[in-house]
């Protein structure tokens, strides 16, 4: 079963070079097999055997969900923003990813 969550979110090339979209613009899906996460009307799904790393990440505001992959066609800089982190976390945890601390 997936569990989506609305939030915000930072994409882009790195940090600097992203477009950062607040709540309620962004979505997380999780599933067992993926993490999708759509933005301004793009989608972009990530298949669990491309996360190559999860991590908790800390903006001057928020708390968000940094999302390693290996996808080349994809941007390489993903977070996830959430007011509900633990919630995701758990989620996360249950569908067999593995959250690691801040970064």
């Amino acid at each position: 079963m997936a569990f989506s969550q609305t939030g915000g979110a930072r994409i882009g090339k790195s940090f600097a070079w992203s477009l950062n979209a607040t709540w309620p613009l962004a979505k997380l899906t999780v599933k067992e097999t993926e993490l999708r996460i759509s933005v301004l009307g793009f989608t972009w799904i990530l298949p669990k055997s491309s996360i190559r790393r999860l991590s908790k990440y800390r903006g001057a505001f928020s708390t968000g969900l940094r999302i390693e992959h290996s996808i080349p066609r994809r941007p390489p800089f993903v977070v996830f923003w959430t007011f509900a982190f633990p919630e995701l976390n758990q989620e996360l945890e249950r569908c067999g990813y593995t959250v690691s601390a801040d970064r």
